[in-house]
């Protein structure tokens, strides 16, 4: 769990320095709305203003700036605060993904050449592969690239069954190759 978790600072960390195009639309409409309230604040207390109202003319180009400068700093202030509606892939939707839920197929996979005593035998041997892959399938296929000398092929089947990220990635198909080395090396 330790190379999920990782992966679910490091979102979190994106998602709190990062502007969305809303909240950056937002912020925009309110500087926008802010200054046509001001324009038509002006215009009310301009001299001009004040003498048609003298005369019985009715200038209403003020107050429609304030009422639309209003309306645009009310539209941003709702568009600034909205949460977001697609959040990025978090641990949860890893886990399903790992789990067999929602299971993608990478563009070059290999016919799986693992044993399911082997196979079986890695989620004995390390229990982060155990934690990882409920998926055996996904295991089998990772497990298929690595036996074929592929580790680059292992790294890029993972990610694109899991949309894991390259260190992820890395760091679980190295602990699958460390438990391989290892239950090779004991039969």
């Amino acid at each position: 769990m330790y190379v999920l978790s990782v992966r679910d600072r490091r979102l979190n960390r994106r998602q709190n320095i990062a502007m969305s195009g809303k909240r950056a639309a937002g912020c925009v409409l309110i500087v926008i709305g802010v200054v046509a309230a001001l324009w038509g604040i002006n215009l009310m207390n301009s001299l001009g203003s004040q003498i048609a109202g003298a005369i019985g003319m009715h200038d209403n180009t003020g107050p429609l700036a304030i009422g639309g400068g209003a309306v645009l700093a009310l539209i941003g202030l709702v568009l600034a605060v909205q949460k977001e509606t697609m959040p990025p892939p978090s641990v949860q939707s890893v886990q399903a993904v790992l789990q067999g839920t929602q299971l993608a197929t990478p563009s070059k996979m290999p016919p799986s050449m693992a044993s399911p005593a082997l196979l079986a035998s890695l989620m004995a041997q390390s229990q982060i592969v155990a934690a990882n892959f409920a998926n055996e399938e996904l295991l089998a296929v990772v497990v298929g690239h690595l036996q074929a000398g592929n580790k680059i092929n292992a790294i890029k089947a993972l990610r694109e069954m899991t949309n894991c990220g390259l260190r992820e990635g890395k760091d679980l198909v190295d602990e699958i190759d460390r438990a391989m080395k290892i239950a090779t090396r004991g039969a």
